[in-house]
């Protein structure tokens, strides 16, 4: 069970992984020109964030939802079973990362993938997008993981005090 002081880190941490799950791969997508919704608005590097954006609302709410879902019991599972030592966070949490993007592939119906998988390609495991949600998933899991790792450091909210209140303390 989690204590409101874990949710205060791990709650924002998780919404930034989930927004790289879905924003990365969305970038990719765009970047490749494998969507053809980002195809309708151009090629050139300037139109990038504005193809990722649609890339990414593209995407069904169903996939949005479980991708989020699988997400956040990956990542529980992995800080409560995986050990504290951070290379190991890092690497338990991309696997988490990774397992949830080939669980949202493989368990999303097609009437609900709009935009998103089999609902993009008309695929499930399409290897030419395949690789772009792995590293989506991998990415998802090293951001979520240097989120709360600084989150959690007990150094940056002294120091958030200190600026805060324009007091020296000793460091």
């Amino acid at each position: 069970m989690f204590k409101a002081t874990a949710l205060r880190c791990s709650g924002p941490a998780w919404l930034v992984g989930w927004a790289t799950a879905i924003f990365l791969p969305s970038l990719l997508v765009a970047w490749f020109g494998l969507a053809p919704s980002a195809a309708l608005l151009g090629a050139e590097l300037g139109d990038l964030p504005a193809a990722t954006w649609k890339v990414a609302d593209d995407v069904g709410p169903a996939a949005k939802l479980l991708l989020g879902g699988l997400l956040a019991l990956l990542f529980v599972a992995a800080e409560r079973f995986m050990p504290r030592a951070t290379p190991v966070r890092y690497a338990g949490n991309m696997a988490a990362g990774v397992l949830a993007m080939f669980g949202t592939l493989l368990l999303i119906p097609a009437a609900y993938s709009r935009g998103f998988g089999v609902g993009l390609t008309g695929a499930r495991f399409d290897p030419a997008v395949l690789p772009l949600y792995v590293a989506g998933g991998a990415a998802a899991g090293l951001v979520f993981t240097y989120a709360l790792i600084r989150c959690n450091d007990p150094r940056r909210s002294r120091d958030a005090h200190t600026q805060s209140t324009g007091m020296i303390g000793d460091r």
